[in-house]
Order: structure tokens, then sequence, then C-alpha cells
């Protein structure tokens, strides 16, 4: 910050020059005082967001989004102090050195203002889509642009998980196939370890993950590659069936409890990728299938697993939308109910030959009444003897670890 000011007063040049050395570590984090400073520069942000326009809008104040800690009611924590005499603005905020998430940036400008309506404290209470833009910074990561649109960026403490298999280096050996089954609607993208087979001519084995939310790891993570890394670190190979949502209500339709959408999935889609995989010379072990997802897709994992016990030898549910019912109108605030939720009675109430024999929870610490509502699912699972894990990670409600847990679930059991 200091070197900033300084920089500033004695010119553009030494201002640009200062300013390498902060965006290279635009979320640096300091170990002596567990704190991360972010910073960010408007002139970056105007490069990489087609809707700014600095000579013609004034932007008042710059938010530093942070799941679960800098929103809702702690909206007023991420706002950014601006570096006088330059176009820089930074937030210092304390993290643990465990914390791993995603950030981004928010602009409020002068429109407001212009419109009479001053900013209150809190988060604006009709937020325009302008006002997302992308980091230029999130460009040279994995973590690419989040459900809302903007370019997102990786802060990982010294202590975190260490995501050891993400990475874009090694040119991807197997295949990832895609169709669309017209008969269930099912959109499917599929990844297969085709090259083991063309390596070792005898057909090989391995397991099958089902897997929601396919779009997002397939293209803005990168899964197939991932899973490559992890094989090449001593992983069992694993062959991935992933289901694809069109649209945001799309998703919704198909991961609230929707039987009929479970049962295609789990019919039709797996009829295909083991047709795929038999073609390539891979046997998919009906005996090793497990079924993943995050948020309303662990929420859907969790359910499938009993209504087709018998399908599904592992259930990987992160961060899983325990809030949800079948009433009309139940939102994610229906998590501070004193009750243990929907799902969970589902779990105490089916009979034993309807559970399924092992699961595998996830939740982030900061994820407010979630953690709880985690924490009574699993009494319920070992009220019924069904063999489970419960992880409380340090962070939000957040692809960040979500990846990096999967990876893990999948290489411990692998390897296991």
């Amino acid at each position: 910050m200091r070197k900033l000011k300084a920089a500033a007063k004695t010119g553009q040049l030494e201002l640009d020059r200062a300013w390498m050395g902060v965006s290279l570590g635009s979320a640096e984090f300091d170990e002596k005082t567990n704190t991360a400073t972010f910073a960010v520069r408007l002139f970056d942000l105007s490069k990489y967001h087609w809707k700014l326009d600095l000579e013609t809008r004034k932007v008042t104040d710059v938010h530093l989004n942070l799941n679960r800690i800098t929103e809702k009611e702690n909206y007023d924590y991420g706002m950014m102090r601006h570096v006088p005499g330059t176009d820089i603005w930074v937030r210092t905020l304390p993290l643990s050195p465990t914390y791993r998430g995603a950030y981004s940036f928010s602009l409020l400008t002068d429109d407001d203002e212009a419109a009479g309506q001053q900013r209150q404290p809190g988060p604006p209470l009709h937020p325009r889509t302008d006002r997302a833009v992308v980091s230029g910074v999130s460009l040279s990561t994995d973590l690419d642009v989040d459900e809302e649109g903007r370019g997102t960026s990786l802060i990982s403490g010294p202590l975190a998980p260490y995501d050891r298999w993400s990475g874009r280096v090694n040119a991807l050996r197997g295949e990832v196939r895609t169709t669309y089954l017209e008969d269930s609607g099912l959109k499917i993208f599929a990844y297969l370890p085709t090259h083991l087979s063309n390596e070792q001519p005898a057909a090989q084995s391995c397991r099958l993950l089902t897997l929601f939310d396919a779009e997002t790891w397939f293209f803005k993570h990168d899964l197939p590659r991932a899973l490559e890394n992890a094989v090449a670190g001593g992983m069992e190979p694993l062959a991935v069936l992933g289901i694809v949502n069109h649209n945001n209500e799309h998703r919704l339709a198909q991961l609230k409890a929707n039987t009929e959408f479970l049962e295609d999935a789990g019919t039709a889609g797996e009829d295909w990728i083991r047709q795929q995989a038999e073609d390539a010379g891979i046997v998919l072990d009906p005996a090793a299938n497990l079924i993943a997802g995050q948020s309303l897709g662990g929420f859907s994992a969790l359910y499938a697993g009993i209504r087709h016990p018998e399908r599904y030898s592992t259930i990987i549910a992160q961060s899983p939308s325990l809030w949800w019912n079948p009433e009309p109108g139940s939102t994610p605030r229906d998590l501070a109910r004193p009750t243990h939720g929907w799902l969970t009675e589902q779990y105490y109430r089916a009979k034993a030959k309807a559970l399924p024999p092992h699961a595998i929870i996830d939740v982030g610490v900061r994820e407010g009444a979630m953690v709880n509502k985690a924490h009574m699912l699993a009494m319920a699972l070992k009220a019924r003897d069904i063999k489970h894990e419960l992880y409380v990670h340090d962070g939000g409600h957040d692809w960040a670890w979500w990846r990096v847990a999967l990876l893990e679930h999948l290489g411990a059991k692998l390897e296991g």
C-alpha cells in the first residue's frame, strides 16, 4: 500500500512498475499476520470487460466478492479502499492459513448517484449485471468464470490442501465423448480412459463415476486432465458419466429430487457409457459405481442413494442443499429451521434394504447453518449403520475446495 502511494507521486511509469509486483500476488497471503491482501486495478479490469468505459463512467466503489465472507450481511466487509492518486483498490482481510476459496471483484459506478440513489450499507438492492466484471488476474487461473459471470481467481492459504492434480500441461490421452439421448432428454459429457486399452490390449477394468454439473467440471475445471494427472500419480483409472444442465432453470428441474431424471441417468445414461466403454475395450466394474455432486447435485446424489441403493457403491455429496424440501417456496433460508431437514428424514424412514452402502459428506466450515445440517445428516447415517465420513473444509459454498476434495476422495478410494 505504502509503495503504491509513493509510486503514484513519482509518475505513471513508477506506478506501473510498482503495480507489476502487486498484480503478480493480487491475493497475497501474509503468514506472519494470517491476513490476505487483495488488489485490483481498474485499468486492468476495463481491458477485459466491454461494458466498462472509464472515460464516461466513474467508479465510486469496488467490492471484493469472497464466498460466504463478504456477502449478504457481511457485504460491507468486502468494500475495498482506493489508493489515492491511482486507479488501484485494495482490501486486507484476516484469513485462516487453511482457507481456500475463489474471489472476484464487482464495481459500483456513478449511475446510481445520477439516479439519486446513494449507496446504503449492505448489498445493492437491485444489483446491475454490468457491476460483475472479469478480473484480469483470473485469466491465468483454472477457476475461470463463476455462476454469475464474474472472472474468478484463487486464494489459498499456506496450510490449505494443495491441488496437485489440476493443470493443463499434458495433452489428454483418453477421450471425451458427448451425446444427447432424445428419449430421456439427457445431455452427456463422458470421459473414457481409452489410452489404457491402447497400451494394454486386454480389456481394462475401472470404476465409473456419475457426476452432475458436467458442463462446469469438464469446461471450467478440466476434470478429464486432472484425473489423468492423478492416475499418473498412482490413482486407479476412472471413467466419468457427466450429466449436463442446459441452463440454471433446467438444472433446478433436474436436481431437486427428480426421480424420473435419476432413473434415466442410472439406466439410459449408464447403458450408453457402458456400451461406449465396451467398444473401447474398457470394462466398467458394476460393483464400483460412484455418484457425486455439489450443492443441489450433492442433494441429488444423496437422494439417488436411497432411491437406488443397489446401483451406487459410494455417494460423494459436497455441500449438499439440505434446505430443499417438496413444499412450495423452499429456499436456502430454511437451513435456519430447527429441524434436521427433509432429506435426512428420508434416511431415517427408509427401509434397511433401501439404504446405500457408503456415503462421503463434505461441507465448508463457513457455510453457516449448512454445517449443522450436515452433522445431523451424519447422525442419521450413523444411526442407520451406513458407512460414512463427514469432512469439514475451510471454505464456503465454493468450487475452489470442492474440486480438490473430490479428487482426494477419488484418489483415496481408488488407491485404498
